[in-house]
């Protein structure tokens, strides 16, 4: 990679207009950096940029290091890029360099260090071969770096054809604290460096993440506290858990845009389980691919100001960024996503990550399902985890969220005024309407009136961005068309999740203008190889529409459905009530209970141990706006707990107390969970024969 360094070059002449010397801009301040002799004895000094553009500067403005015979000028708003000043300190012999000669012409002369003949160079200087004639217009000059252009020395005199100069990070080892210590320092985080010139700027410039941008940005301060503990902590890893909806993404994305806004900004790399490949030792084949990804961008833009940003290795990015006290961290976004083949190997996989995370400094934030969560945490070494779980917001968020939505005084069903992916779905249907509709939809009316909402806007984007106006009869024909293939998506993905890239083309074809109408809308989005919906809940609720449900509940208890598929089929049982009334949910929950009450909460010759069937009998009750249609299996699961026949848990205080039911029915069930004592033993505690039947 070639870097012109003449954009960074500026003129030194006295007051008169006589030309002094040469110099570059190092850092984004304004420092100048020069020879000594260019500035010596001057009390005023002129500067000229490439644009012509001049900065009369005063004596006091300037730095003199006459140790290493350099000097620093303060210049601030110079229309200069700043260059990076390599970490080779001596320039060794051999080294191929390239030496502008002065900012007074385009000449440049491709030297080797250590080729010059004639007089031995002063100690710590590097001698440069030089055609004459060479004048006091070329002190100051910077020597790059032939392959990354990295400024190894500067120009500081000549000896007959020998030129002498001074590698600035040798001159700043004689004094760590000085000036030009600290230039090199501001250096090497605000200009961008590569290849064997990484620095903590390039590094940022590799690693600061595009993650989705919040819609709305709602603060939640004990999540911004307990991620910025994580920070500041020794664990390695935390898991952000929750339900789909509750804000998972939307919190870490933020805490990536606030490392990146921060006054000492950190890198973040963002992944999402789709970026996971089947051959994957670990996590830092991952990163490796994202850096390399972030590399080859930047080596094609006009931000690579030295070094080759296209070859990157993710173990010296970690080690730099820890080693100025900014921890990579490293985002994975939905590890469900993850290929079938990567997630049998789980185990290796995050033990290799747990390897390379404690040896090269790096923390993981892992962004996923508590179904997910609950088995890989397990595969972790003991000491190294931390977890921050997730829920709705609390009521002082939801109300400054209704207000940032603009959602301040509308109807919303009980529970669904706190819950962001509900507000933020809500916002965006009000926003479309030319009235308020009124009412207090629910999950299932927000989430419906999504999908119709987006079928309406892509049928608008088909017929040229809404310019080409069809009927209102047509536009809603085309819309209904848009919602059938939203749905065709759903049913062909209800399995993983992921719809496959030919099925997508199928379904939305690019040459028609389906496919950039569809990922414009945002409803779907690439993932990997292939595309999923872009809200996990409002999949897992398109999935349940399409699910064969009494198939797959004779298929989950065999552990052949993974857990975090647990969504859809909560999802399908909810549309069984919806569609078909209590009654039809009844007969699906009945045998849940009747499974786990063998075996103490186990459904006997399970695979999964009863997990399916205590997920199903703990969430679907929750999700129902009237749980009253299912009191008699309530009932009975309460009766059976406190029977000791099926384990108390999931079915904890909060879960009986987050049922929609009367008081009364509410009591009846507590009523019922009071451990029924076992009858006395006749003939024990004075209790005569013959009176068994009193406790029957």
């Amino acid at each position: 990679m070639t870097v012109d360094a003449r954009p960074a070059l500026v003129r030194i002449c006295d007051p008169a207009g006589q030309p002094r010397g040469s110099g570059f801009l190092a850092d984004r301040d304004g420092t100048v950096v020069t020879s000594l002799a260019a500035v010596d004895g001057l009390a005023r000094l002129v500067l000229v940029a490439p644009s012509g553009e001049s900065r009369l500067v005063r004596a006091d403005s300037v730095t003199a290091l006459p140790h290493g015979d350099l000097a620093l000028i303060h210049a601030p708003g110079l229309p200069l890029a700043p260059l990076v000043i390599g970490h080779d300190r001596t320039g060794a012999p051999g080294t191929a360099v390239r030496v502008h000669l002065g900012a007074w012409s385009d000449r440049t002369v491709d030297v080797v260090i250590g080729e010059a003949e004639g007089p031995v160079p002063e100690e710590g200087t590097v001698p440069l071969a030089l055609p004459r004639p060479l004048t006091a217009a070329h002190s100051g000059s910077p020597v790059v770096h032939a392959a990354t252009g990295a400024v190894v020395a500067v120009v500081v005199a000549r000896q007959d054809t020998v030129a002498r100069a001074v590698p600035p990070r040798a001159v700043a080892a004689l004094d760590p604290d000085g000036p030009l210590a600290r230039l090199l320092r501001r250096n090497d985080v605000t200009v961008p460096g590569f290849g064997q010139d990484l620095n903590l700027a390039g590094v940022l410039a590799l690693a600061t993440a595009a993650p989705p941008a919040p819609h709305v940005l709602v603060e939640r301060p004990d999540v911004a506290a307990a991620l910025a503990r994580f920070d500041a902590g020794r664990a390695s890893v935390l898991a952000v858990v929750g339900a789909p909806g509750t804000g998972r993404t939307t919190a870490l994305a933020a805490h990536a845009a606030r490392r990146r806004r921060a006054a000492d900004p950190a890198p973040t790399v963002w992944l999402r389980g789709a970026d996971l490949h089947r051959p994957d030792r670990g996590l830092r084949d991952a990163v490796a691919r994202a850096l390399t990804a972030a590399g080859r961008e930047l080596a094609a833009g006009p931000d690579a100001t030295c070094g080759d940003p296209a070859h990157v290795n993710p173990d010296i990015v970690a080690r730099l960024a820890r080693d100025h006290g900014r921890p990579l961290l490293v985002v994975l976004d939905g590890p469900e996503e993850m290929p079938e083949a990567l997630a049998g190997r789980l185990p290796e996989w995050s033990a290799a990550t747990a390897d390379w995370l404690r040896a090269a400094g790096a923390r993981l934030a892992v962004a996923c399902r508590p179904e997910f969560w609950e088995h890989a945490e397990t595969l972790f070494p003991p000491g190294i985890v931390g977890r921050l779980a997730l829920g709705d917001l609390t009521a002082a968020e939801a109300g400054r969220a209704r207000e940032a939505f603009g959602l301040a005084g509308t109807g919303m069903a009980p529970g669904e005024g706190r819950h962001p992916l509900s507000l933020r779905m809500l916002s965006r249907i009000r926003a479309a309407q030319r009235t308020d509709a009124g009412g207090c939809p629910d999950r299932h009316d927000v989430f419906a009136a999504h999908l119709d909402l987006s079928a309406l806007r892509i049928a608008r984007a088909l017929t040229d961005g809404g310019r080409l106006v069809p009927a209102v009869a047509a536009q809603r024909r085309l819309a209904a068309h848009v919602a059938a293939r939203l749905h065709e998506a759903a049913r062909r993905s209800v399995a993983t999740g992921a719809l496959g890239a030919r099925v997508f083309e199928t379904l939305f074809p690019c040459r028609l203008g389906w496919s950039a109408a569809v990922l414009e809308e945002g409803v779907l989005r690439p993932a990997g190889p292939a595309y999923r919906f872009a809200d996990e809940e409002f999949a897992d609720w398109l999935h349940g529409r399409h699910l064969d449900l009494g198939a797959t509940l004779a298929t989950v208890a065999r552990a052949a459905v993974p857990r975090h598929r647990v969504g859809p089929v909560t999802q399908a049982m909810l549309h069984l009530w919806r569609d078909r009334g209590p009654g039809a949910l009844r007969r699906r929950l009945r045998p849940l209970v009747d499974d786990l009450t063998d075996g103490y909460g186990s459904a006997p010759g399970a695979a999964d141990g009863g997990w399916w069937a205590r997920r199903l009998l703990h969430d679907v009750p929750l999700a129902l706006p009237d749980a009253t249609g299912v009191l008699p299996e309530l009932r009975l699961l309460a009766d059976r707990i406190a029977a000791g026949a099926i384990a108390a848990e999931p079915f904890g205080a909060a879960f009986w107390d987050g049922l929609r039911l009367s008081a009364a029915d509410l009591l009846d069930l507590l009523h019922r969970l009071r451990p029924v004592p076992p009858p006395p033993r006749v003939g024990e505690a004075g209790i005569p024969r013959g009176s068994e039947a009193g406790y029957l």
